[in-house]
C-alpha cells in the first residue's frame, strides 16, 4: 500500500512539472532579402501575435532522470526591412546570452535517449548571425528528420507530441505542361509544407491534404525528395519533385525535403491519394523523372500510376481566393483580340495586361457536397488576326484531352449551401483562334447569357468582391 501510495504520489508530481512547448512560423526564406527570412518560435505561450502555430510537444519545467536542459533564447524584434534583424529563436543546450542573443526565454527540460510515448524531436539551424545579410541565425524544432535546404542539424531531443498536431498539411502545386517539354517546362508537381510560398514563383496550387509527423500503428514513411531548379529551356533541369518510400538522394535527387507518414490502405476517415510519375530522369531529354499527387487515377497521356496512399482530406479544408480577369474586347475580336477572362489564385499583376473583374472563395480539397472544376488554360502567343490569344477555361474533365493545359483544380458546391451565392459558367467560341471567336470562358452571377455565350455550369462559392 505504501509502495502504490509512493508510485501516485511520483505520477503526479511529474504530470505538475510537465508543460507544453508550442512551436510558431513566420516569414519565408524566399522573402529573406526583404528582412523576413523563415523563422520560427518556442514558447509556453499559446496565442502569440503575428506567429502561426504549426506544433506542440511536452516537457517538463524541472531535471528528472534521463532529460537535459534546453534553452530558448531570442534575439531581434525590429521591423522587417532589408538590413533588421527581426524577431528569432534559437534552441540549444546552452544558454544563447554567452554567444550574443539578448535573453533566454524559457527553458525546459526533454529526454536525451527515447522514453515510452515520446517521438525524436530535430533542432534544426540556418543562417550565420548577421541579420544585415538577409540570413541571421535562427533555428526549428521538427519531428521531420530531413533539414530542409540551407538548414543543418544540430541537436535531438525526445518529447511526448500533442496528438492534436500529429498532422501535418502537405501543400501540392504544378507548374509547366508536357506540350511544352521541349522547352525545358514540362508539367510537375512542387510538394511542400509552406502553403503560399510557391505560389509566388509560378506554381499554382491545386491540393492540399493531412498526412502524419510521426509514425502511428500501420503507417508508411513517405520521403519528398527534389532535384532542378535551373533555368527553363531546352536541355536545362527545371526544379521538380518526388514521393517515395526510400530517400531520393540514393537514386540522384539532390535531397530529401521532408518526410511524412500516411497509410497503405484506407484507415478511418481517410480517402485514397494517388502517386503519378512519368520521365526518365535526364533533364536534357525533355522528360525528366517527375510525379504528381491526385485524387483521380485516370493518368494524363505518357504518365502512369505509381502507387497509391491514404491520408486526410483538409480538417478544416481550406478556402482559397479564385480571381476573375479580364482583357479584350468582342468587338476587337476580328483583330485577335476577343473579350476573355482568366481564373487564378494568384491576385492580378497591373504589368500582365489582365484586369481583375472579382473574387470569390472555393475550395481546395473535397467537401461533401461539392464538385471538382479543373481550371485550363491555351495560347498565349500575340494578339492579331489569325493568332491564338491566351484564354481559360472552366470544365468538369481536364482540359489536357483537348489541347488544353491544366492549371489548377477547386471544389464548389452542388447546391445552396448558407454564405454562399449562385454563379453561371458561360462558354463561347468554336475553338478555332484564327476565326476570331476562341473557346473561352466566363463566371457570372446572372442566368442570362450575354450575346453570344451560353451556359457550361453552375455552381454556388462564397462572393469576396466586384471591382
Amino acid at each position: 500500500s505504501s509502495s502504490s501510495s509512493s508510485s501516485s504520489s511520483s505520477n503526479e508530481s511529474l504530470c505538475a512539472m510537465e508543460f507544453v512547448v508550442h512551436v510558431f512560423v513566420t516569414g519565408s526564406d524566399a522573402e529573406a532579402h526583404n528582412g523576413n527570412p523563415r523563422r520560427f518560435k518556442f514558447s509556453d505561450d499559446p496565442t502569440p501575435l503575428g506567429w502561426t502555430k504549426v506544433s506542440e510537444f511536452k516537457a517538463f519545467r524541472s531535471p528528472i532522470p534521463g532529460t537535459a536542459p534546453i534553452y530558448v533564447s531570442e534575439a531581434g524584434g525590429g521591423a522587417v526591412r532589408p538590413g533588421n534583424d527581426p524577431h528569432r529563436f534559437r534552441a540549444a543546450f546552452d544558454s544563447g546570452v554567452l554567444t550574443g542573443w539578448a535573453r533566454d526565454s524559457l527553458i525546459f527540460h526533454a529526454f536525451t535517449s527515447p522514453q515510452p510515448g515520446t517521438v525524436p524531436h530535430y533542432v534544426f539551424q540556418r543562417g550565420g548571425g548577421d541579420p544585415a545579410q538577409g540570413d541571421p541565425s535562427r533555428f526549428d524544432i521538427t519531428t521531420n528528420p530531413c533539414p530542409a535546404a540551407g538548414w543543418t542539424t544540430q541537436l535531438v531531443f525526445h518529447a511526448v507530441p500533442s496528438q492534436d498536431v500529429n498532422q501535418m498539411a502537405i501543400h501540392v502545386f504544378t507548374a509547366g505542361d508536357d506540350s511544352r517539354a521541349a522547352q525545358g517546362d514540362p508539367r510537375r508537381a512542387n510538394i511542400s509544407l509552406d502553403g503560399t510560398g510557391p505560389a509566388h514563383s509560378g506554381w499554382f496550387k491545386v491540393l492540399e491534404f493531412k498526412a502524419l509527423r510521426a509514425p502511428t500503428e500501420g503507417s508508411v514513411q513517405y520521403f519528398v525528395s527534389e532535384a532542378g531548379g535551373g533555368a527553363t529551356y531546352p536541355g536545362g533541369n527545371p526544379h521538380r519533385f518526388r514521393v517515395d518510400t526510400n530517400s531520393g538522394v540514393q537514386t540522384g535527387w539532390t535531397r530529401d525535403t521532408f518526410t511524412f507518414h500516411a497509410f497503405p490502405r484506407r484507415t478511418a476517415g481517410t480517402v485514397p491519394y494517388f502517386v503519378m510519375e512519368r520521365g526518365g530522369g535526364d533533364p536534357a531529354a525533355g522528360d525528366p523523372h517527375r510525379v504528381e499527387i491526385t485524387l483521380d487515377n485516370t493518368p494524363l497521356p505518357g504518365w502512369h500510376e505509381k502507387f497509391a496512399f491514404f491520408a486526410w482530406p483538409s480538417l478544416n479544408p481550406s478556402l482559397q481566393s479564385l480571381y476573375k480577369l479580364s482583357a479584350g474586347n468582342d468587338a476587337s475580336s476580328h483583330l485577335g483580340d476577343p473579350r476573355r477572362f482568366k481564373f487564378t489564385n494568384v491576385p492580378a499583376n497591373e504589368n500582365t495586361g489582365w484586369s481583375k473583374e472579382c473574387e470569390l472563395k472555393v475550395f481546395l480539397s473535397p467537401v461533401p457536397g461539392t464538385t471538382r472544376y479543373f481550371v485550363s488554360d491555351a495560347g498565349g502567343g500575340q494578339v492579331r488576326p489569325g493568332g491564338d490569344p491566351h484564354r481559360y477555361r472552366i470544365g468538369l474533365d481536364t482540359g489536357t484531352t483537348s489541347g488544353w493545359r491544366d492549371q489548377m483544380s477547386f471544389y464548389a458546391y452542388s447546391n445552396p449551401t448558407a454564405g454562399t451565392a449562385k454563379f453561371w459558367v458561360m462558354e463561347r467560341g468554336g475553338g478555332d483562334p484564327t476565326a476570331g471567336d476562341a473557346h473561352r470562358c466566363d463566371i457570372v452571377q446572372t442566368a442570362q447569357p450575354a450575346p453570344g455565350w451560353r451556359i457550361r455550369h453552375i455552381f454556388y462559392a462564397y462572393p469576396v468582391a466586384t471591382y
